[in-house]
């Protein structure tokens, strides 16, 4: 998946945040995924890039419960990229889904 490697970039909590992710965090850390692939999608100069990444953010929004993601957020804050995680990586191919759908249309 293109936007991936690069979203963790994107996201930033707070040095409390690893003990304990707050539910203002926790929403801060969804929305900064989202706007991160919309950022790196825009960089590559792809059109498709709201479109997916809204798409990406409905899947992991409805996946993913608040103690998953703050799971992911304690592993991104310790340094590990979001495309590494076993939580997110299981989601790529529903993810991937969403691009080929927008990509025949």
């Amino acid at each position: 998946m293109k936007y991936t490697v690069l979203i963790a970039l994107f996201v930033t909590l707070s040095g409390s945040a690893r003990g304990s992710v707050t539910a203002e965090q926790l929403e801060v850390f969804k929305s900064s995924i989202k706007q991160g692939c919309i950022a790196r999608g825009i960089e590559r100069q792809d059109d498709h890039a709201v479109a997916f990444c809204s798409c990406m953010d409905k899947v992991l929004r409805s996946a993913l419960s608040d103690a998953e993601f703050a799971e992911i957020a304690k592993q991104v804050a310790a340094g590990k990229p979001i495309s590494q995680i076993a939580l997110f990586k299981a989601l790529i191919p529903q993810i991937a889904g969403y691009k080929e759908v927008d990509s025949k249309a």
